[in-house]
């Protein structure tokens, strides 16, 4: 699969990344990485998409290309164990 997306840093802040879509080089969506609420473990964490509605980027695999991006940062980054969520 070509690469249509990317992940940045959102203001240098660590638990917010924006899902920028190469092509229009537009950020489309954001994703935030929340501490573990459930059993408050700090090798747990939350990750909530806040994807936009805009049908111009529906069906483009976009976020079947996202969530291995995120999970591998977070896997590489001593996390063991992630709870996701759309909002």
């Amino acid at each position: 699969m070509i690469a249509t997306v990317s992940l940045n840093n959102y203001l240098d802040d660590e638990n917010i990344f924006t899902i920028v879509y190469k092509a229009e080089k537009r950020v489309i969506s954001y994703i935030i990485i929340k501490a573990d609420s459930v059993d408050n473990r700090v090798d747990t964490k939350e990750l909530g998409f806040l994807f936009l509605v805009n049908a111009d980027y529906q069906g483009k695999g976009i976020r079947s290309e996202t969530i291995p991006l995120i999970l591998n940062y977070l896997f590489s980054n001593s996390i063991w164990k992630v709870y996701a969520g759309c909002f």
